[in-house]
C-alpha cells in the first residue's frame, strides 16, 4: 500500500537582525510534498508461530522562501511470534532504518552538515509468561544503536493479577531514551538580539544570542513506574485507573559559552548557548479512563489526567528558562469526552470534547474545544463525512516554544468536507 500528498501552509517567521529594530517579521508559504510505500508478508508456521516482514519506503520534501528539507527514509522490520511452551510466548524482532536528509539552510537558522546519512539498528524481545492461572509475567527489552550515541538498552516488566473475569490489578517498571535528534547536535539558530545601551546590554553594539547544536549531546533517559486497576463491572461498562512516578536524567538544557566578538560589519557580540544534558527530576499523575456503552450503536469514552513535575538543574547549570519550559509546557489537568453514535448502517455521528488547563511556559491560557463528525457511507469503500473543529471557542494557542523562528499559530474554527475512498 502507499500514499502520496501534496500541500501548503502560511506561516509567520520572526528573525533576529543586527540592525534596528533588531528583528524582522514576515508571512511566507511552506510547500510540501511526499509519498510512501509498504509492503508486508506473513507466513505461519502453526497456529502457535508466525513470522512477518515488512519494508517501508518514505521521502517528504518541504521548501520555504528561507530553508528547504528533502528526507528519505528506509525501514525494514521482522518480527517472530511463537510458543514457547504452554504457559509461555515469545516474540522477538529485528529492525534497521536509514535516513537521509539534505537541508538548504538560511543565514539565521540551520543545520550543520546540511547532509546526513543516519542508520539506526534495533531488536527487541517480548516474553509474556503464565506464572499461575491468573497471574501473568512479562519481561522485554528493546536494544538499539544509534549514530549519536551509540548502544541503548530499554528494558521493561510488567506484573498483572486478575482475581475474576471483572477485576485485574497490574504493576510495570520500563525504562526509555530519548535519543539526540538532528537538531540537537547540529543546530545553529540566531535567536534573538539584545540591542545596545540598553539594561541586558550596555554596550554600544548589539549582542546576538546563539543556540548551537551538541555533536556530544547524550540521551535523555527515563525510568517509569506504573501501577494500575481495570474494573468491569457490566460487558458494556469499563474503567482503567493508573498512576505514574518518572524519573529522569540527563534533560536537555543549554550552557553558556564563552562570548566572543565580530568584526565584520555590523560589529556585534556573539553570546553563544549549545545544547548540554544538565537537568533531572520526576513526574507523577493519574489517569482515569472510562468506556461506556449506554446503548448497542452509542459509545461514550472519557478520560481525565493529572500532572505535575518537579525538575532541577544540575550544580554549575544556571539555565532557567530550559527549567521553566520543561516544567510548564505540560498542563496540570486535562479532560476529554469522546461520543460515537451509529444513526443507521450507513450514517455515523461524533463528537469530542476537550478541557485542556493552562500552561505557564509558553504561557497558554486554558481551553475548551469541540469537534463534531457527520460521516455516510454510500458504499462500503466510500465514506463522505463534514467536519467541524474548534465550535465552542474563538481562535486560541495551544502551545508555543522559545527555540523556534515560526510564530505561534492560533487553532480557528473550521469546517471541511473529506472524501475516503479505499481500494
Amino acid at each position: 500500500q502507499g500514499d502520496v500528498y501534496q500541500g501548503d501552509a502560511g506561516q509567520t517567521l520572526t528573525f533576529s537582525t543586527l540592525t534596528p529594530p533588531y528583528t524582522t517579521t514576515f508571512a511566507e508559504q511552506a510547500d510540501f510534498s511526499g509519498g510512501n510505500l509498504q509492503a508486508r508478508w506473513r507466513h505461519a508456521f502453526s497456529a502457535t508461530s508466525e513470522l512477518e516482514a515488512q519494508i517501508y519506503y518514505d521521502r517528504m520534501e518541504r521548501d520555504e522562501a528561507t530553508n528547504g528539507q528533502t528526507q528519505d527514509t528506509f525501514d525494514f522490520d521482522l518480527q517472530h511470534r511463537f510458543a514457547w511452551s504452554e504457559n509461555q510466548d515469545i516474540i522477538w524482532g529485528l529492525g534497521y532504518r536509514f535516513i537521509q536528509d539534505r537541508i538548504r539552510n538560511s543565514p539565521y537558522v540551520g543545520l550543520i552538515p546540511d547532509h546526513r546519512d543516519l542508520n539506526l539498528f534495533s531488536a527487541f524481545i517480548h516474553d509474556e509468561i503464565k506464572l499461575q492461572e491468573q497471574l501473568f509475567l512479562t519481561l522485554g527489552a528493546r536494544f538499539e544503536h544509534n549514530d549519536y550515541t551509540g548502544f541503548e538498552i530499554q528494558p521493561n516488566a510488567r506484573l498483572a493479577w486478575t482475581p475474576d473475569d471483572r477485576h485485574t490489578i497490574w504493576g510495570a517498571i520500563s525504562r526509555a531514551v530519548r535519543t539526540p535528534s538532528r537538531a540537537d547536535a547540529d543546530l545553529y539558530n540566531d535567536l534573538s538580539v539584545i540591542p545596545p545601551n540598553t539594561p541586558a546590554n550596555p554596550q554600544p553594539f548589539p549582542a546576538l544570542v546563539t543556540v548551537n547544536g551538541n555533536p556530544a549531546i547524550l540521551s535523555e533517559s527515563l525510568i517509569a513506574y506504573e501501577l494500575g486497576y481495570r474494573f468491569n463491572p457490566h460487558p458494556r461498562f469499563s474503567l482503567d485507573l493508573a498512576g505514574f512516578f518518572n524519573i529522569y536524567d540527563n534533560l536537555r538544557t543549554v550552557r553558556e559559552d564563552q562570548p566572543y566578538f565580530e568584526v565584520a560589519p555590523p560589529s556585534h557580540l556573539v553570546l553563544p548557548l549549545t545544547f548540554v544534558n544538565q537537568m533531572s527530576g520526576h513526574t507523577y499523575g493519574l489517569e482515569l479512563a472510562t468506556d461506556w456503552r449506554p446503548l448497542e450503536k452509542w459509545r461514550l469514552r472519557t478520560a481525565y489526567t493529572y500532572f505535575q513535575a518537579n525538575l532541577r538543574l544540575d550544580d554549575g547549570s544556571i539555565d532557567v528558562l530550559s527549567l521553566s519550559a520543561a516544567e510548564g509546557s505540560s498542563p496540570r489537568q486535562q479532560f476529554s469526552l469522546f461520543s460515537t453514535l451509529d444513526l443507521s448502517d450507513r450514517l455515523e455521528f461524533d463528537l469530542w470534547f476537550r478541557s485542556v488547563g493552562a500552561l505557564r511556559d509558553p504561557p497558554v491560557d486554558r481551553y475548551a474545544t469541540l469537534d463534531a463528525r457527520l460521516g455516510w457511507k454510500p458504499y462500503k469503500d466510500v465514506e463522505l463525512a463534514i467536519v467541524g473543529q474548534n465550535l465552542l471557542d474563538s481562535p486560541h494557542l495551544e502551545y508555543g516554544s522559545a527555540f523556534t523562528n515560526s510564530a505561534s499559530t492560533e487553532v480557528e474554527r473550521g469546517v471541511y468536507v473529506r472524501l475516503d475512498w479505499r481500494f
